[in-house]
């Protein structure tokens, strides 16, 4: 829930399959990341789990640790480790702000630095670094990586309302070097959300992947 700051765990019921689909959700937790008094400034923007590399000593195991992306407005966003409990175990500040996206990848997360178009990365000591950016009149959003290529979606920024119009593209990114690849522009406008390619797990999107 964006809006609220928080994470909702739900269960489902019923069947879906068609014709007879009926589903019923009841919610099991409510896991919140933003104070009450902050939830229209700070709002989630993403959230994965895991990330073993990346857990400090003492922290919560890989199975029990959930991290969120915040906004943050217009100050840097914050990558948020918490454990399943709710109970926040630490805070990093990331480059930029309006980040999206969180891959885990090597002893590494890479994440957009959407503000300026650009990919950023978090290592396993805390540190936080542009690995390259287009420039302040670029979005970034939609991110997998995928033998060590980042790919995402990178866009001419408008206004949030004309964001069906924008002209986008696809960029690739070498990690290892923070070279530009290519970038492919796409032959129909509207802002990218997502990164997937058939015959790869959506699970690129999350954790790195391999061909």
């Amino acid at each position: 829930d964006t809006a609220a700051g928080e994470a909702i765990q739900l269960r489902f019921e019923g069947t879906m399959r068609a014709p007879d689909a009926d589903v019923h959700m009841t919610v099991q937790r409510r896991l919140r990341a933003v104070p009450r008094d902050l939830a229209g400034r700070a709002h989630v923007n993403g959230m994965v789990f895991g990330g073993e590399a990346l857990l400090p000593p003492g922290g919560p195991p890989p199975s029990e640790a959930v991290w969120f992306m915040l906004h943050n407005q217009m100050l840097p966003s914050e990558l948020l480790l918490m454990r399943r409990n709710g109970q926040e175990v630490m805070r990093h500040r990331l480059a930029g702000s309006s980040c999206h996206g969180s891959v885990f990848w090597q002893t590494s997360m890479i994440y957009l630095l959407s503000a300026v178009g650009g990919v950023g990365i978090l290592a396993a000591n805390g540190s936080t670094q542009a690995l390259w950016q287009a420039g302040s009149a670029y979005f970034s959003k939609g991110l997998a990586v995928v033998d060590d290529v980042a790919y995402f979606g990178l866009a001419v920024k408008r206004a949030r309302f004309n964001r069906n119009d924008v002209a986008c593209s696809v960029a690739a990114l070498h990690l290892p070097s923070g070279a530009l690849l290519w970038q492919q522009p796409l032959p129909f406008p509207g802002l990218i959300n997502e990164i997937a390619a058939f015959g790869l797990p959506t699970s690129c999107t999350i954790q790195a992947c391999t061909t």
